[in-house]
């Protein structure tokens, strides 16, 4: 059923990764101390420095990738009917957020490394992993429903 608990857990990690596009995930700094880099994960802004200094104007990866997140997590609600389908792409989008990390980790070093600055992660580098955990307690669920809809069949 679309209305179960599963549904919000899912409903919940599919919006997440929206506020991802609008909050800061990493501050950049860099080694001469003046301004810094703040990586969001739709773009990358500067704030007292020229905004060509080595900076790139979009993580499309990162970008691509939320959206994927945000489709799949989406989608799964909706298999409610099939339950083991919907385990599998609920698996699916936990891997796509660990990758997702993956990804935001690798492009932060990167450009650390780069252009020599020092970095700090934000608020909003936990929200992938929020949106892991839900996704998480959402499989779990699917997985009792699926283990009772089974006892229920075995006593008929």
């Amino acid at each position: 059923m679309i209305q179960r608990i599963q549904s919000i857990y899912l409903l919940l990690a599919g919006i997440i990764p929206v506020f991802t596009f609008m909050m800061p995930m990493a501050r950049f700094y860099p080694a001469d101390g003046e301004g810094y880099y703040t990586l969001y994960g739709a773009a990358f802004h500067t704030v007292g420095l020229d905004a060509y200094a080595g900076a790139p104007s979009r993580p499309w990866g990162m970008m691509l990738l939320a959206t994927v997140m945000i489709l799949i997590t989406l989608c799964t609600i909706f298999l409610y009917k099939n339950r083991k389908k919907q385990m599998r792409l609920a698996g699916v989008a936990i891997f796509a957020d660990i990758f997702y990390y993956v990804l935001y980790g690798s492009y932060s070093y990167a450009f650390s490394v780069n252009s020599g600055a020092s970095y700090s992660f934000q608020i909003g580098a936990l929200l992938p992993m929020l949106c892991i955990l839900l996704t998480w307690q959402a499989r779990r669920c699917i997985r009792r429903d699926e283990e009772l809809v089974r006892a229920a069949d075995r006593i008929r």
